[in-house]
């Protein structure tokens, strides 16, 4: 169970190697990370191996200094798992990051919003379905009379990358999104 210790703060006791750690949820972390304290009062001590990584806290540009990192069994009462731990010195608290809070079911993966759109779609697969084109209707473009018209130059194609945009207008063309025209472009 989520414990509210501070305010806004969801802190949760978790067992990392057999010894019991308070750890905040912080889904904004990549890495999970202990202090120098609670590292001491964990009771199989680790070996600690040297982390390249460099870890910065939340808008600061100085990395914290690590002591090391090993690799840790974490658990809940309803979950194990298995993930790199990171110590720091000093007494600055835990962090469990979001990949091991979703692999402990701790922060549920909510995936509503794709559901609704897939239902959305098969739904309405006749609409959805291919590039869409509006048939049966004129289209009138409204232009105001205002506006000096303007002629543009021709914008030349890079020769490197001539075969590939001709590829492209007979792809369109044979989907019937363009029409090729003889003559000026009105």
């Amino acid at each position: 169970t989520v414990n509210k210790v501070q305010k806004g703060q969801p802190k949760i006791n978790v067992k990392i190697n057999n010894s019991n750690v308070d750890i905040l949820i912080d889904t904004g972390s990549s890495i999970n990370v202990i202090d120098e304290s609670t590292f001491e009062n964990i009771k199989c001590k680790p070996q600690l191996s040297h982390a390249d990584t460099k870890v910065f806290a939340y808008g600061s540009d100085k990395n914290l200094k690590l002591m090391g990192k090993f690799h840790a069994t974490i658990e809940t009462d309803h979950k194990i798992t298995t993930a790199p731990v990171y110590v720091m010195k000093g007494r600055y608290g835990s962090l469990l990051c979001y990949d091991t809070s979703v692999d402990l079911s701790i922060v549920p993966v909510i995936s509503s919003v794709a559901d609704k759109h897939e239902i959305l779609c098969n739904k309405y697969s006749d609409v959805f379905n291919g590039i869409g084109k509006l048939k049966d209707e004129k289209v009138k473009i409204h232009i105001d009379g205002n506006v000096k018209p303007v002629i543009q130059p021709h914008r030349r194609i890079p020769f490197h990358i001539r075969k590939q945009v001709e590829a492209e207008l007979k792809k369109l063309e044979k989907q019937d999104i363009i029409e090729k025209v003889d003559g000026d472009a009105p």
